[in-house]
């Protein structure tokens, strides 16, 4: 019966494309405390416009809903390049609002112009997400993501924040205080025309020489790899802020984060691929060393190699205080060492 309430709901929700109010959901088809609403915009995509966009289209990866009856989203924090002049920014997505923002970038007068249009969510649609419509920006990353939900149970709307990948959320019904649980392991990148992606690949190998998006399945920038640590082929995703680096540094280094936390999950930088963060393991889905190998030599940020029958013969601390090292004769062959040599061969030749 209650699965019947929510059906009746999201059917009701999907053919509407104005803003709710109480008037719009009396009737004995939609739950009694549905009155009790927060005011929202309902999304304006329907599942058949998601399929036949052909611009940036973001779906859920594993997700799971638990005592909701249908979210969606509301909100977004994206990290996006400019096609112009490839700068770097942060901005801040609504439901259905149109961004608008000079690129900062030296030399670039650009209009930065980018909208989000979500999908309703539930447990027949859990393979849609939201769409970002823009000409001028090149989606890098997803960093924060809060949505509305109904709750299963008696049917009234609540707002959750800060949803993290990997990570159950959880949200208490404020009217019959039912636990609404989220989870997904990730958000992917799908369905990129290739009239865009053709001209994002030509300003990014004039500009920045490559690609900043990270996309499943293709390799990051420098496969990962930064000048700070070169063997490491992954990137950091920081609880802080939500962003992903190639390490801690370059976090310290780029991020106004007031506390920096752990990183909890990375990026392979052969294929993309986001996972709980191992030390040492390999990535899940390639199979490839994403950590710092073992170590060769001597230094190496402090976790280098101290057996030396391991190290490189180019390591100057492999035959230190060691047997095996040779040592000069170099004074018995030149100066006078070298003069009485002679003389004492030609005393016993004569």
């Amino acid at each position: 019966e209650q699965t019947e309430k929510v059906r009746l709901e999201v059917e009701k929700l999907s053919g509407s494309l104005k803003t709710m109010d109480t008037n719009d959901i009396s009737g004995k088809d939609v739950s009694d405390s549905a009155s009790k609403l927060l005011d929202f915009s309902l999304p304006k995509k329907s599942e058949d416009d998601f399929d036949a966009h052909t611009s940036e289209k973001f779906v859920f990866e594993d997700l799971r809903l638990n005592g909701i009856g249908w979210m969606f989203v509301n909100r977004i924090s994206i990290v996006g390049a400019c096609i112009g002049c490839g700068n770097t920014t942060n901005l801040d997505l609504e439901s259905g609002k149109e961004n608008k923002q000079w690129c900062a970038g030296k030399k670039c007068s650009k209009l930065l112009n980018i909208v989000m249009d979500p999908v309703l969510i539930h447990e027949s649609n859990l393979r849609k997400g939201f769409l970002i419509i823009t000409d001028s920006v090149a989606i890098q990353d997803i960093t924060r993501i809060s949505s509305l939900v109904s709750c299963f149970e008696c049917g009234s709307h609540a707002s959750v924040s800060d949803i993290v990948r990997g990570r159950i959320t959880v949200k208490n019904c404020f009217e019959c205080h039912n636990a609404m649980r989220i989870f997904f392991q990730d958000v992917l990148l799908q369905g990129l025309s290739t009239q865009v992606e053709s001209r994002q690949q030509k300003v990014f190998k004039r500009k920045q020489r490559r690609d900043p998006r990270i996309v499943p399945g293709k390799p990051l920038p420098n496969e990962g790899t930064c000048k700070h640590y070169r063997k490491s082929h992954r990137w950091l995703r920081f609880p802080c802020c939500g962003r992903a680096f190639p390490c801690d540094v370059c976090h310290e280094l780029e991020a106004a984060c007031p506390e920096t936390k752990w990183a909890t999950r990375q990026i392979c930088g052969y294929c993309a691929k986001e996972q709980p963060f191992s030390k040492d393991k390999p990535c899940l889905k390639c199979g490839k060393t994403i950590g710092t190998t073992k170590s060769t030599s001597h230094w190496e940020g402090g976790k280098g190699q101290r057996n030396q029958e391991k190290m490189s013969s180019k390591d100057r601390k492999k035959y230190s205080n060691s047997s095996k090292k040779t040592a000069s004769n170099k004074h018995n062959r030149v100066g006078n060492a070298k003069k009485k040599l002679q003389a004492k061969a030609k005393k016993q030749e004569s």
